[in-house]
């Protein structure tokens, strides 16, 4: 069983947005593009002191590459990468299609012993090692840090952990069943991943949301970070298309 859980959502929606959102639209349509929201409404949104990280994104037009193709080239630029489809049990086709690859942190359980891995370039990670009863209550910890808004006009998945949930997660709410991995010692409990880019494809528009996330205790930097990341992914896109 696949499963997202976006970092931290807050159940609210920045309408104020909307008539931004239709004017940087209208900019691309005309070939600029403008990332958004700007700094100025990152800064608005971050005064909620709950919010930790605000996602962030640019739009290109998708008419050169599928998801497919896309996903063979991150699993050479990355040993962690997904593909996600959006479509629920109302629609044969999902609208997006998310992508993402080179995660922040991974975060697994087997048996009650939790782990919690930061991944970096340099190797040097320090694990994190925990007894739990349930791993539930150390995730909501960790959402909390990343607690990101719900911002109109943006995918419905804009960053946050992925991975999967394996059946014997029941044990940790039914402990009387006493179910322990006896067999199948590489197959955890649990294993997520948390990653802060993604790639998706909005298929009813034909474009690419590029998305990051700007951390609200520092915008400046993070903001300008966000944006360094979007623009080397439109980069290699553009290097792909013009190798071609």
């Amino acid at each position: 069983m696949l499963v997202t859980i976006q970092g931290g959502t807050a159940d609210i929606v920045y309408s104020s947005l909307t008539v931004f959102f239709c004017t940087v639209r209208d900019f691309l349509d005309l070939g600029e593009i403008i990332m958004y929201p700007s700094i100025e409404e990152v800064k608005e949104i971050a005064k909620d002191s709950k919010i930790k990280r605000v996602p962030v994104c640019k739009e290109i037009f998708s008419d050169a590459y599928t998801p497919i193709e896309v996903m063979r080239t991150l699993r050479n630029a990355s040993k962690h990468c997904y593909l996600l489809e959006s479509a629920s049990q109302q629609e044969r086709w999902g609208r997006y299609s998310f992508l993402g690859y080179n995660p922040s942190m991974e975060v697994t359980c087997t048996d009650g012993n939790m782990e919690i891995r930061p991944i970096s370039e340099a190797g040097d990670e320090i694990v994190e090692t925990l007894k739990v009863k349930h791993p539930g209550e150390k995730i909501r910890e960790i959402l909390a840090q990343y607690k990101s808004p719900v911002i109109e006009g943006m995918p419905s998945f804009a960053g946050g952990l992925v991975g999967y949930f394996s059946y014997d997660y029941i044990k940790y709410a039914e402990p009387k069943l006493e179910l322990k991995d006896h067999e199948q010692s590489d197959f955890k409990d649990m294993d997520l991943m948390l990653f802060d880019q993604v790639i998706a494809f909005d298929h009813y528009k034909q474009k690419i949301v590029v998305v990051a996330g700007c951390l609200t205790e520092k915008i400046e930097a993070s903001y300008s970070e966000a944006e360094e990341q979007i623009d080397a992914i439109k980069k290699w896109r553009q290097e792909k298309i013009s190798s071609n």
